[in-house]
């Protein structure tokens, strides 16, 4: 029996593509149609992908720009060691959700963020968290129910109502569990609160938060604020 050590050499692959095109891998991917398809999208395509979010949100970020002028820039909270790391979690945000309701809501809240404001640390990057956690559905149904506040007229609540909602989600394939669940995911994050009266109106089943209606606005454009965009 030797008492030398086998010294493995590991090696290291500087790409996805180069990873899932290796003899090994590609043995290990072939063997199944899920394991194919995974290694022809990571092997292929979704390197291009993570570039062209890149350039989609670089886009949309210039176009919101150009009615910010220079000086209303923070740039001490852009230059800081919090505002840095805030941007590499926006972009990792953006690499994990290419929907482009998602990349927009994102370019605008990043606008808003690095404008200057009162906002403390801690809420601009709370802003970044949700936002990251919400999915276009949940977006949506907060959109809605802040469209339905501002079109009223009168009795101006900030109530909104499950089941009147659950009407005009359910011809996009969207059930009512989806839908109380995507409410329930709202409630968590702080944007709408559960009406727990007994004797409830049909229309304000729940309320959308002050902070809810904030973060609505740092998350929309003009363009957006006043119609349905999601």
């Amino acid at each position: 029996m030797t008492n030398k050590l086998t010294t493995l050499s590991k090696k290291v692959f500087r790409s996805l593509g180069e990873l899932f095109s290796s003899p090994e891998i590609s043995a290990l991917c072939q063997a199944h149609p899920i394991t194919a398809g995974i290694s022809a999208y990571f092997g292929g395509a979704y390197q291009q992908e993570q570039f062209d979010n890149m350039v989609t949100f670089m886009h949309l970020l210039h176009s919101r720009l150009k009615s910010v002028e220079e000086d209303k820039v923070d740039k001490k909270f852009l230059n800081s060691k919090d505002g840095k790391r805030i941007i590499g979690k926006i972009f990792r945000s953006i690499s994990r959700d290419n929907r482009i309701e998602k990349i927009r809501a994102m370019s605008n809240l990043t606008v808003n963020l690095y404008t200057k404001s009162k906002l403390a640390v801690d809420e601009r990057e709370v802003y970044v968290d949700i936002l990251d956690n919400l999915n276009i559905l949940q977006l949506s149904i907060l959109q809605n129910a802040i469209l339905k506040i501002k079109a009223r007229t009168s009795n101006q609540h900030r109530g909104f109502g499950w089941e009147k909602m659950q009407k005009e989600y359910e011809a996009k394939g969207v059930t009512a569990a989806l839908l109380l669940q995507s409410i329930r995911s709202l409630e968590n994050n702080g944007l709408v609160n559960k009406n727990t009266a007994q004797l409830q109106e049909q229309d304000q089943t729940h309320f959308v938060t002050v902070f809810g209606e904030q973060f609505y606005t740092f998350i929309s454009d003009t363009k957006t604020q006043n119609k349905q965009a999601l």
